[in-house]
């Protein structure tokens, strides 16, 4: 929806740094494009904001004040809940200036204080200025769709959507490289948790809430939400009602969202639910690469990393059962060094997963009057959808695998034949980092009480892992490039909570999902293995781009790697086989370049 830029300093802001804030703010236009706003406050504190308009109508321009101008706020985000949460307010004194979910979410915080955060249902990223008590609440949605980084300087901190807007204000000497986080990135494609690649710049963590001491610059943090698995007896009737729920909740919004129809069963779902709510004239599209094939049985393909499929022809059936206006999109397979380097700009903080690449030019390729989409992200997770690509086989079979086999698994699902960490000389390899948050990720499960939940383990993992570190950042910056709100469909507080109340048992292989869908889409839809449709094809790893760029990193390999290691990886013959941990090395070396200074004149350091 918008982005944040705020500062805050226990002292006074130069003028020659007050004075660059409309340009670093505007570095963030793409995220609102609608209007931008901003607030100083005594000189110390500082809120900006670009909004694009999903909720609410030209007057919320951000930032927004309370009536007694105690209270001030930036958002990023929606709150589907927005319209109950006002009539609640409304009944208890509480007024309104605006139309807006941010000003909803600045009344909550007036009356709850930073009990508010558990009363919100939504996506976001929030930064409110409490000037009675002199601090800053920060705080990010429970799943981690919206993004928001901190750097903390000696007497200043700063909070920004954009990473490379933080990493601008680091000086060449302060941009050191996190060797933690580089291990962590080259094992998992992602830094999970609080830490980027670099040491300077942090995350405020999903289901997070902030406190900041403006006088101190002292943090105070505490998780809100955690995901706990309450196991109760399924009722199928149960589910359709809470996935209906869900969805009218999500699609909530003053603009036409769209809907991204890949053709598989979980934007199909969506497409049908809202069809049959009575919603007409929904615009849908997919997207496949030049030279896909058609969709056979014998591509199904347990690795994520593999494959070029056209689906079309199952999106354009779906659209076409409720009118829906459906459109595919087309993309060269044989990326040029441009556009990977707009996706990469796109993206900020290095996240080399090579699927980014497809989600970046479907974004590309929609109408420039899109403002919001919204996918299907979210259900694999949370309803067993990943039982074969974590075990190749059913759960079952796994039921008494300790927690600590199952998350080198979980984490590693692609199963490389080569050691990722081998390519890092040994001195850069730190994994303590990395183990310590994959135990922490499953720290709400209990596994004596619910040994044969394992794809409720699944579940939980991913909600603290794989959807906030990875999937759902970079399809949010990705999509927001080109100032698109992209929401995922499946991820509502109450459907969420709900889900995890399910029983392995009776969600493998997304059961519910396919029997809800079983009297409303055809079987050879329903019954759908999930295919990586959208996965960069072989065409780019033979491409002349690609090519040519690892023979440069072969002969120019940047210091933290293990040359000898790196040579045999990128002399490979079968490079399909190791394309994504070549994709990994590959994104890494052409970030640092690009970002902290190529090799002939290094202005990176890498610490512990």
């Amino acid at each position: 929806m918008c982005s944040i830029l705020t500062f805050l300093t226990n002292k006074e802001f130069s003028s020659e740094f007050v004075s660059s804030l409309p340009e670093r703010l505007k570095r963030s236009e793409k995220r609102g494009p609608d209007s931008s706003g901003s607030l100083l406050i005594n000189n110390s504190v500082y809120l900006g904001s670009n909004r694009l308009r999903i909720i609410g109508d030209d007057n919320g321009v951000m930032p927004i004040s309370s009536f007694c101008e105690n209270y001030h706020i930036v958002f990023n985000g929606e709150v589907y809940n927005h319209k109950e949460l006002r009539k609640e307010l409304e009944s208890d004194g509480y007024n309104f200036k605006t139309n807006t979910d941010t000003e909803v979410i600045l009344n909550l915080y007036i009356k709850f204080k930073e009990d508010f955060i558990k009363k919100l249902n939504g996506i976001f990223s929030i930064v409110i200025f409490d000037k009675k008590r002199d601090i800053f609440i920060c705080a990010r949605d429970r799943f981690g769709t919206k993004p928001l980084y901190y750097l903390s300087g000696e007497d200043y901190v700063g909070f920004s959507s954009d990473y490379q807007t933080l990493v601008e204000l680091l000086t060449p000497s302060q941009r050191q490289i996190s060797k933690s986080a580089l291990s962590a990135l080259l094992m998992t494609r992602m830094v999970p948790g609080e830490k980027t690649i670099l040491s300077g710049i942090n995350k405020v963590e999903h289901a997070t809430i902030q406190i900041w001491d403006r006088k101190t610059l002292s943090c105070n943090t505490y998780r809100y939400w955690s995901p706990t698995c309450k196991i109760r007896e399924f009722k199928q009737s149960e589910f359709n009602t809470y996935f209906r729920n869900a969805v009218n909740r999500v699609f909530e919004a003053d603009v036409e969202p769209s809907i991204l129809l890949s053709g598989g069963l979980d934007s199909a779902a969506l497409v049908t639910e809202l069809g049959y709510s009575g919603r007409i004239g929904i615009k849908t599209y997919s997207c496949t690469f030049e030279g896909a094939q058609k969709c056979e049985e014998s591509d199904i393909s347990y690795n994520i990393t593999n494959g070029n499929i056209d689906e079309s022809a199952f999106a354009i059936e779906v659209a076409n059962t409720h009118s829906f206006h459906h459109e595919n999109f087309k993309v060269n397979a044989d990326i040029d060094e441009d556009t990977f380097d707009q996706m990469q700009a796109a993206l900020g903080e290095p996240i080399p997963s090579t699927n980014a690449l497809g989600l970046y030019l479907l974004g590309k390729s929609l109408p420039a009057s899109e403002r919001l989409a919204v996918s299907g992200t979210g259900s694999d997770e949370i309803l067993g959808g990943y039982e074969t690509l974590y075990f190749k086989e059913h759960a079952e079979n796994h039921i008494n695998t300790s927690n600590a086999s199952l998350l080198k698994s979980f984490s590693n699902f692609d199963s490389v034949c080569i050691e990722p960490l081998s390519l890092l000389n040994s001195d850069y390899v730190d994994t303590q980092y990395l183990d310590q948050y994959l135990k922490q990720c499953m720290s709400s499960f209990d596994e004596d009480k619910n040994s044969h939940e394992l794809l409720n383990q699944l579940a939980i993992f991913e909600l603290n892992f794989g959807l906030p570190g990875w999937e759902l950042d970079q399809a949010d910056r990705l999509f927001m490039d080109f100032s698109i709100e992209l929401r995922p469909g499946f991820l509502e507080n109450e459907f969420v909570d709900y889900c995890l109340s399910i029983p392995s048992k009776d969600k493998s292989q997304k059961l519910p999902l396919r029997n809800a869908m079983r009297a409303h889409l055809p079987s050879h839809i329903v019954d759908r293995e999930k295919l990586p449709s959208l996965s960069t094809p072989k065409e780019f790893i033979y491409g002349a781009f690609f090519q040519k760029e690892l023979e440069r990193i072969r002969e120019e390999p940047l210091d933290f790697w293990n040359k000898e290691a790196l040579t045999k990886l990128i002399d490979t013959q079968d490079k399909e086989s190791i394309f994504d941990l070549l994709y990994r090395v590959f994104y890494i070396q052409k970030w640092v370049e690009r970002y902290l200074g190529d090799k002939s004149k290094m202005t990176y350091r890498v610490i512990n």
